[in-house]
């Protein structure tokens, strides 16, 4: 008996499962056919729309847009893809608006698709474009465009008019991907670009020039891809938490001003860069080739994380107060270079050093070839592994640390005189290796009738050794 109870209930629930099914294909078969119809607190929504825009709204019949004499755009928008491209298929400038979305929406989201173009409070010079797009749960398409759009026919690429774009999601390209027409003009040519968004992708394509007097760039971790070197003559200013950074080359005019990397926990990736750099940086990537200007990281309100930092060529001046765990890797420094580090864990490593070096770490190990004649290196208990590649020393070289090792390496014709002192300042007996001396040596040692002194103080090991010729 009470298994044909348990089959009769099973059965119920089956055929209760397969109605509520079938009443829920009902609904959304209804909603389907019936776009913008409620159907029990829900509603389908869907656009095919397309628009070319000329003028403002309410603006003087048959007038058209004079980009040349528009000073700023400004769009407003929240997933809208935003263009700003050469087209041919306009004789005149225009802003074309694309709306092909679809989906889902609850009775409480607005489904309603609006733009409207107007001049700011009634200044001609600055044209603003607000787009609300339909709001949704469930999106089928996503699709909303923007586009500033400039006839392949104009000699007027938009020189003296600053683009400002502010959305949450949409990705935004400025310039052309590809060449569309052989007759006219592929490139547009923004006088200055603004750009905040949040997750969208910033694309600048290869038929944009590449001279900007202002780049403004924030995003909290939407990608960054330049196609082509940047020149920024008044500003250039990246803002990034999370996404990658992808820079062919920066030219950054302004000798008076830093630009600004703010990268965060970004990957920034840079083959060349002229100009000096206000860096800040969490735990995130900075790879650059080559720098010409000065690279600094001073702000004790944004330190450094776990920061890694490659820099193939410096010429210039490298200051990180604050690089705390960062991992420093140059390749080589120009003379005439300095780097200034100070870091807690962090590691510093340089191949070839032809500039002033000062570096402090409290446990992090320390590599440095060095071919400049002024050095001084810190630590509390990192390693240092120190070759010594000059033949002079300009005053003084010290190296400090209270019971790291360190392995110091120099040419065989160096003339100094070596003190080695505990940390009491006490001149030391043992724990001093030096190659070609067995037992205890004369401390101070002097070398080649030298009298500028390399200094060391450490209770650790301390190792001196020549360079191994090839």
């Amino acid at each position: 008996m009470a298994g044909k109870i348990r089959k009769g209930f099973a059965t119920y629930l089956l055929i209760l499962f397969i109605a509520l099914v079938a009443a829920f294909l009902i609904c959304v078969t209804i909603m389907l056919f019936s776009p913008f119809k409620n159907v029990l607190g829900f509603q389908y929504f869907f656009y095919e729309e397309e628009a070319y825009e000329y003028n403002v709204k309410g603006g003087t019949e048959g007038e058209i847009f004079d980009m040349s004499k528009i000073n700023e755009i400004k769009i407003n928008c929240d997933y809208a893809k935003v263009t700003v491209e050469r087209y041919e298929m306009v004789d005149n400038h225009a802003i074309k608006i694309v709306n092909k979305t679809k989906g889902f929406a609850r009775d409480d989201q607005n489904t309603e698709f609006t733009y409207e173009l107007s001049y700011e409070n009634g200044n001609t010079k600055i044209l603003n474009v607000d787009v609300h797009e339909p709001e949704g749960f469930l999106y089928f398409s996503k699709n909303v465009t923007i586009s500033i759009l400039v006839p392949t026919s104009s000699s007027y690429a938009l020189e003296n008019t600053k683009v400002n774009i502010t959305n949450r999601s949409g990705n935004i390209y400025i310039g052309n991907n590809m060449e569309i027409t052989t007759l006219g003009n592929n490139y547009v040519n923004p006088n200055s670009v603004s750009i905040k968004t949040n997750s969208g992708k910033v694309v600048f394509n290869p038929f944009v020039d590449i001279a900007f007097n202002d780049i403004f760039i924030k995003s909290s971790k939407g990608n960054i891809d330049f196609a082509n070197q940047i020149v920024a003559v008044n500003q250039f200013e990246i803002h990034s938490i999370s996404g990658n950074v992808n820079m062919e080359g920066l030219y950054f005019q302004n000798s008076t001003s830093n630009a600004v990397i703010d990268v965060g926990n970004s990957k920034f990736t840079c083959k060349n860069i002229e100009g000096n750099v206000l860096l800040s940086i969490n735990n995130g990537y900075f790879n650059v080739e080559n720098i010409k200007g000065n690279v600094v990281s001073n702000d004790s309100n944004a330190q450094m994380g776990g920061a890694t930092l490659n820099i193939k060529e410096i010429t210039g001046v490298i200051s990180f107060p604050f690089a705390n765990k960062s991992m420093i890797t140059i390749g080589e420094m120009k003379e005439n270079s300095e780097l200034y580090v100070h870091s807690t864990s962090g590691q510093v490593n340089i191949d070839e050093a032809y500039g002033k070096v000062y570096v402090e770490t409290y446990n992090g190990d320390v590599n440095i070839n060095t071919y400049s004649n002024d050095l001084q290196v810190k630590t509390n208990s990192g390693d240092m592994n120190i070759v010594y590649n000059n033949t002079t020393i300009a005053n003084q070289l010290d190296f400090y640390t209270v019971n790291g090792t360190i392995d110091l390496k120099i040419k065989s014709s160096l003339a100094f005189q070596l003190a080695v002192y505990d940390n009491e300042l006490t001149l030391r007996k043992d724990g001093v290796n030096i190659d070609g001396i067995k037992g205890e040596f004369t401390n101070p040692f002097t070398v080649n009738g030298g009298d500028k002194k390399i200094v060391i103080i450490s209770d650790g090991t301390v190792n001196l050794s020549l360079i191994e010729v090839a």
